[in-house]
């Protein structure tokens, strides 16, 4: 770069991170405290799953994911949130999600019965394959 000033590339890196920044902002301020109605709705669903894709994981996917807690079991069993959870556990960091797995096994039986359900297979299979293998031993070990 000539005189002190930045190559275009990395103003364009820059300014597509201020960007993302921004519209990581509006989408958490949009979706703030409706994550989980959302979840449940065929449309909503396929916003929140964008918006998940759109962060990556961070801070911003770790707030709109936290509105998913204490609701694992029904997001399983229902035909729009798995999809949610699904999206959610293929974009964030395994740290960041051990709370889907906390739910999985603080639930009598819930675990078992995800593996079968129509829905809830496809998040335990999720589960399998996003998650390092000392984070996901108990379940293997139930399954």
């Amino acid at each position: 770069s000539s005189g002190g000033w930045p190559s275009r590339s990395s103003e364009g890196l820059a300014l597509r991170g201020l960007a993302m920044e921004l519209g990581g902002r509006r989408l958490i301020s949009s979706m703030a405290g409706q994550v989980w109605f959302l979840s449940r709705d065929p449309v909503g669903c396929r916003e929140v799953q964008a918006a998940f894709d759109s962060l990556g994981p961070g801070s911003a996917l770790r707030s709109l994911a936290n509105e998913l807690r204490g609701h694992v079991p029904q997001a399983m069993r229902c035909p729009h949130a798995n999809h949610v959870l699904q999206k959610l556990l293929a974009v964030g960091e395994p740290e960041d999600m051990t709370f889907i797995i906390e739910e999985l096994l603080g639930h009598s039986g819930l675990l078992c019965q995800a593996a079968r359900h129509r829905y809830g297979c496809r998040v335990v299979q999720r589960v399998l394959m996003h998650f390092p293998h000392g984070l996901i031993s108990e379940i293997l070990e139930i399954l």
